[in-house]
């Protein structure tokens, strides 16, 4: 019998035909994510964009002063899992008296920020755990705030870091990327639950139900005697529970890591590994309009940035600003660290920028700072069909309606009147093409980047982003935005195509056009301005 099926999406002439331009930015956020799984991935597939248009790296712990100029693009990493890239614009002048200068008004920082974690499992630095009715588990501790059930029945991967002592005998950091499934929880089948469990819902303790199977006591048995006997060794020795330890951990796990790291067992010193779904991040939908991904919060902004200051670099090199995209790492958990957002990271790096530009820039750095803007991207909550009392009736965002403001005036999100009407105003003004190498980005007057705008309900929490504690450590105006996502801080999130494309397209915008606007903005008047 001939199958008959189609492995195509369906086709149709209405305007919710997916975009080949958003189908292309879809893509790349695909291939851009399935190369991460741990926040320093988050940064080297950050790299890896940057380097590809020509960016140069620097080190924090060597002076800069010789090394950055204007027109040029540069990019630090610190931890490997926080990372801060810029461009310095050819007419760049750090004199805050400078709006009567050739160059036009003065210059300023145009910055986009996100961050490079999300909630995940994360492996326990010790954990001697004893194999308990045949099977060996891994110790993990929670990170962030996740929603932990969706982690059970999924083919778990691992990526992150592993410190070792290499053969020189120096301490070495080496990445390491498990995208196979080797681990996995497994839920308790319904037939095993009380009624009154089953009634409850579903009810987890994530100290004893998360720890995630690694494999059985029979295969790794089996393993070791068969590398015994590849090795002249004694193939019927069994490994007692104290022998399988190497440095508190289970030697099936430390021979994985050690095989990755490609180092032996006894050289790991240390590592920070986090678990993820193995399954890689995929278009879905029958019009192929949605990304199913993990770590779509917050990597689809990381992205973007990232995305949008690369693929304009030579178009902003000839500009009068410093243009940056940063991804910081520790959100999930408040961002209280030195890869963290609320850190002096940000004020310090400027202020190393500045001094390499000009000796005097200390006496500037507070008036550019007055005129300049950080865009704090992070994810936004779509109204999910299945739930539409959670949302504020007036303020539904939608997947696919455009990139979301998002506002609360307890401060949680540091938008403010300003700032958003400064959004709305380059949004709605032009649209580079997503990512576009061509020209100069593919300004199209014709169609306005979509915003929307998101408030929580007086009767809910409400989260909150880097944009508060950034605006308040540095005393920067500031915007939160975001593209809209179901089930954020799931194990699996959804986005869909046209909001990255949107995504990028804005931070295209906002690079290319804010000084523009900000140039002829007319701010409140004293009353002494006002009487003449």
């Amino acid at each position: 019998m001939k199958a008959v099926g189609c492995n195509k999406p369906l086709t149709t002439t209405t305007s919710t035909t997916t975009t080949a331009a958003a189908a292309a930015a879809g893509r790349r956020f695909i291939d851009f994510v399935n190369r991460t799984g741990s926040p320093y991935h988050s940064v080297l597939a950050s790299k890896r964009l940057l380097l590809n248009k020509g960016f140069t790296p620097l080190s924090e712990k060597k002076s800069w002063s010789s090394i950055i100029q204007r027109g040029g693009k540069y990019f630090i990493t610190r931890n490997h899992s926080e990372i801060f890239a810029f461009i310095v614009g050819n007419k760049f002048n750090t004199d805050a008296m400078s709006n009567n200068a050739a160059g036009g008004a003065g210059s300023r920082i145009i910055m986009v920020g996100a961050h490079t974690d999300s909630p995940c499992l994360r492996l326990r630095p010790r954990s001697p755990i004893k194999p308990k009715e045949g099977i060996i588990q891994l110790g993990v501790t929670t990170y962030g705030g996740g929603l932990w059930h969706t982690w059970f029945d999924r083919g778990l991967g691992m990526a992150g870091k592993v410190v070792i002592h290499n053969k020189k005998g120096y301490i070495e950091e080496r990445l390491i990327r498990v995208d196979r499934p080797v681990a996995i929880i497994p839920n308790l089948a319904i037939h095993l639950q009380t009624a009154e469990e089953r009634n409850a819902g579903f009810k987890i303790n994530p100290e004893e139900h998360l720890m995630p199977i690694f494999c059985s006591s029979k295969y790794y048995q089996e393993q070791q005697q068969a590398a015994a006997a590849a090795g002249g060794g004694d193939d019927d020795k069994q490994d007692t529970d104290d022998d399988a330890m190497v440095n508190g951990n289970h030697r099936a796990l430390m021979e994985l890591l050690s095989n990755e790291a490609g180092c032996a067992i006894n050289d790991i010193i240390d590592f920070d590994i986090c678990m993820m779904d193995a399954t890689p991040s995929s278009i879905i939908g029958v019009y192929d309009e949605f990304i199913s991904s993990p770590r779509v919060d917050n990597l689809l902004s990381t992205w973007a940035c990232m995305e949008a200051l690369s693929s304009q670099s030579d178009h902003l090199v000839d500009g009068k600003d410093i243009y940056i995209a940063a991804a910081f790492d520790h959100e999930e958990c408040g961002s209280t660290s030195y890869t963290g957002a609320n850190s002096m990271t940000l004020q310090s790096w400027i202020k190393r920028i500045l001094s390499s530009l000009d000796q005097h820039a200390d006496r500037y750095f507070s008036q550019i700072i007055a005129r300049s803007i950080l865009v704090s991207a992070d994810g936004a909550h779509a109204i999910h069909p299945n739930y539409p009392s959670k949302h504020q009736s007036e303020h539904k965002v939608y997947l696919h309606d455009g990139i979301v403001i998002k506002t609360n005036t307890n401060q949680r999100y540091a938008t403010n009147a300003l700032t958003a009407s400064m959004i709305r105003a380059l949004a709605s003004s032009c649209t580079p093409c997503g990512g576009s190498d061509e020209g100069d980005g593919g300004v199209n007057t014709a169609a306005p980047i979509p915003i929307q705008d998101f408030v929580v309900r007086n009767d809910s929490p409400c989260g909150s982003t880097i944009g508060p504690m950034m605006s308040a450590n540095i005393g920067i105006r500031t915007i939160d935005l975001g593209a809209a996502q179901w089930a954020m801080h799931s194990c699996r999130e959804t986005c869909s195509v046209d909001d990255a494309a949107h995504l990028v397209s804005l931070c295209e915008v906002i690079y290319k056009h804010w000084g523009d606007i900000d140039d002829n903005l007319i701010e409140v008047m004293d009353d002494d301005d006002a009487r003449q």
